[in-house]
C-alpha cells in the first residue's frame, strides 16, 4: 500500500477481499491462545478487550506500529 500511495507500485490487477467478514475475527482458540483473523484491523486488535486481557503487550505497542490509516486498513 505505501509504495502504491508513491505511486511507486502499479500492479495491473488489485483483489479487494474486505468483503471477507469471516477473516476479521478476534476469538481464543481451543487452546486458549488469540486467534487472530488475516483482515482484523490493527485498531481493532489495539481495543478489543481479549487482547488486551490475553496479551496486554500487542495491544499496547499497537498504535506505535504503521501510520494511523494502516492501522486501521491492515494487519502487518
Amino acid at each position: 500500500m505505501p509504495l502504491m500511495n508513491m505511486r511507486l507500485a502499479r500492479p495491473r490487477v488489485l483483489v479487494d477481499i474486505n468483503q471477507l467478514a469471516e477473516l476479521a475475527h478476534i476469538p481464543l482458540d481451543t487452546d486458549g491462545a488469540l486467534a487472530i483473523g488475516a483482515l482484523t484491523r490493527q485498531r481493532a486488535i489495539e481495543r478489543a478487550s481479549l487482547v488486551q486481557t490475553h496479551n496486554p503487550l500487542l495491544a499496547a505497542m499497537m498504535p506505535d506500529r504503521g501510520h494511523f490509516q494502516i492501522r486501521n486498513r491492515a494487519m502487518k
